[in-house]
């Protein structure tokens, strides 16, 4: 027994194809989606899987998503539609010719076929359309301003832009380059025109804030960029910001004209200028003050502005040294529009603490609102306290040494001088016995000793150190046999001075 095996024939598995509908011409902007319906001819045993292709010079395009796929056929199936959706990038591009071919049908019966084109098979005459994707992303070019660097000659292509550039200057820059930039594509050669445009900052009158410019700009083809000079005039007068623009118009070009994109207008912004918010620093009769540390005592600080007086600004001070003798030790005075001098002050706070001069620093420290501080020297401020409360010292007899009674026959007698308040410096304390009795004595109430008989008259000083408290000063006594009353002999503190100074400050010492 033989057993015949009869193949695969006359297209069992089909002949897939484009419908006729599906085999029209097409033309499609990036972003279309297409839709193409597949037919089966023939035979319609079996399940086929159809590969489609996008193509460009034979090649797989990735100018379409998805760029190949395959679509299955169940048996007895005989229509199917699939979808491509034309990329959608950035990239200038002119039209472009694709071809959507259907690229193979396989069987998946896994049986032999008798032929090529017994099982399944594509059709030569219907397996492929013609689609043309229009030029796209402006292939001859986006006329714009840019504020950032030229871009390299040979350099990727600048993509559009999104805004409208700002540039700001100031007016001491004298002449600036505006870049205009051929974005996206550089097909072909292009012009573009350029003219000024007046905001507040003008190119007319007797005072013009920039020189007018009109012209046009010529781009060989592959050139991207070209500049325009504006030239800005520097005055001395102050003045708040200014603006005016550049406009680019009436592109022309061949084989076509580009366009002009949303950065086809720039503003260009001349900052304030000449200090018009101001310049600030203290008044001369500021700089320097000398005051007590007396109850209510104020110093007063005037402010001044020179330049423009264009703006409100907020002017800030702080002390800083010996802050703490000063209230309040920092603060912050305003300056309306048009205010030249503005002032504050500052309270010297009293204490009972012995102290040597203090020189307390009063620096204005910032400036808000567009004003500046003064570069002069002339924004800290010197406040001299002077010294107080008996920094070296109040020198005196103790009170149990007035008076201090002794007998003839200790003849030599230490009296206690004592340094109350302030311990700085080295002090010379000088003193003296009287010759005769002191203010509001009277002899008749007082026997007064003699001099030379009764004790030995002296004149002398004594040294009190840094935190020294007390000295004596010494006295004799004459020790003789002659029968007398109480006599009194007078001892006066005559004078003080200060031999080394501890720290800085004045000199004054109390007796």
């Amino acid at each position: 027994q033989a057993i015949l095996t009869v193949l695969k024939s006359d297209r069992a598995n089909g002949q897939f194809a484009f419908t006729a509908a599906s085999l029209s011409p097409r033309t499609a902007a990036e972003g279309d989606i297409l839709t193409f319906e597949i037919e089966r001819r023939g035979g319609t045993f079996g399940s086929v899987l159809v590969t489609w292709e996008a193509q460009f010079n034979s090649d797989v395009a990735t100018d379409f998503s998805p760029p190949t796929a395959q679509v299955l056929f169940e048996p007895e199936e005989i229509n199917q539609t699939f979808t491509v959706m034309v990329a959608n990038d950035s990239i200038p591009e002119l039209q472009e010719a694709f071809s959507i071919v259907l690229a193979s049908a396989t069987a998946l019966d896994n049986e032999t076929d008798s032929t090529g084109s017994s099982g399944a098979s594509v059709s030569v005459n219907d397996s492929q359309v013609a689609v043309s994707v229009v030029e796209n992303d402006y292939p001859y070019g986006l006329m714009q301003f840019t504020t950032s660097s030229p871009p390299a000659p040979g350099g990727p292509f600048v993509p559009a832009a999104n805004i409208a550039p700002v540039l700001n200057v100031m007016e001491e820059d004298g002449t600036i380059a505006l870049y205009v930039i051929r974005a996206q594509g550089t097909v072909g050669s292009v012009s573009v025109e350029y003219q000024t445009v007046d905001g507040n900052a003008t190119s007319l009158g007797v005072r013009p804030d920039y020189q007018e410019n009109v012209g046009t700009l010529s781009f060989a083809d592959g050139v991207q960029v070209q500049a325009i000079n504006i030239t800005l005039n520097d005055d001395d007068t102050a003045e708040l910001l200014k603006q005016f623009t550049v406009v680019l118009s009436n592109p022309q070009g061949d084989p076509q004209a580009p366009s002009i994109g949303i950065g086809g207008r720039i503003t260009i912004q001349i900052a304030p200028s000449d200090d018009a918010f101001g310049v600030f620093s203290f008044t001369t009769n500021s700089l320097v003050q000398v005051v007590e540390e007396a109850p209510s005592t104020e110093v007063t600080f005037g402010v001044q502005r020179m330049g423009g007086a264009l703006g409100a600004v907020t002017v800030y001070w702080q002390a800083r040294q010996f802050a703490e003798d000063v209230s309040p030790p920092s603060g912050n005075i305003s300056f309306a529009i048009g205010q030249n001098e503005n002032d504050f002050r500052v309270s010297i706070l009293e204490d009972q603490l012995p102290e040597l001069a203090e020189v307390v620093t009063i620096a204005l420290t910032n400036v808000t609102g567009g004003g500046r501080l003064s570069d002069l020297g002339n924004t800290e401020a010197m406040v001299t306290i002077q010294a107080s409360d008996d920094p070296y010292g109040v020198f005196n007899f103790p009170s149990a040494f007035r008076p201090l009674r002794v007998t003839e026959n200790v003849t030599t007698v230490n009296v206690l001088v004592s340094r109350l308040f302030g311990m700085m410096g080295r002090v010379a304390v000088q003193y003296s016995t009287l010759s005769t009795p002191p203010e509001g004595v009277s002899r008749d109430t007082d026997n007064l000793a003699n001099a030379g008989s009764d004790y030995r008259t002296v004149t002398g000083e004594i040294v009190f150190e840094v935190n020294q408290t007390s000295a004596n000063v010494m006295l004799e006594v004459t020790d003789d046999a002659i029968p007398e009353l109480d006599e009194s002999i007078f001892v006066r503190l005559t004078g003080a001075n200060l031999i080394q100074e501890e720290g800085s400050g004045g000199n004054v010492i109390n007796i």
